[in-house]
């Protein structure tokens, strides 16, 4: 929608809207081969890292499809919170100008302060405290 309505109209349309909240959502997917024990929720929403499960396991794909070789894999999500409103600001990209966390909308936060409560750093810490702890049990 940013390049083809642009953030500007994206304003237009939800300013008419009594509930205009949204979220930046970012998945980290790891898979190492192994098969590991299947959770029923597909998205690691408590922080343990999840297996889609036989049926739902993704192929690994290059520019050509691997031959049908189901691979498990563990996703990892990060959610920030937010609500879309009048564009403000000149950092970021994307539609950082009308998303606001916190009273400031990204476009207005510094590098610093977009990271520390980016959606991909949060999905890329819960990938890191599993994997941590994967590789150093009992730790």
């Amino acid at each position: 929608m940013e390049n083809t309505l642009g953030i500007e109209r994206v304003w237009e349309l939800a300013r008419r809207e009594d509930d205009r909240s949204a979220a930046f959502r970012g998945v980290v997917a790891y898979c190492d081969g192994e098969s590991f024990e299947a959770t029923p929720e597909p998205v690691d929403t408590e922080r343990r890292g999840q297996d889609l499960g036989v049926d739902e396991r993704a192929g690994a794909t290059t520019d050509e499809q691997v031959a049908d070789e189901g691979l498990p894999v563990r996703l990892f999500e990060g959610v920030v919170p937010g609500t879309v409103v009048a564009p403000r600001g000149e950092s970021g990209f994307g539609y950082d100008p009308i998303f606001e966390y916190d009273g400031q909308t990204f476009a207005e936060m510094d590098t610093e302060e977009k990271n520390a409560v980016s959606h991909r750093g949060r999905a890329l810490a819960r990938f890191a405290e599993w994997y941590d702890q994967k590789r150093n049990p009992g730790e």
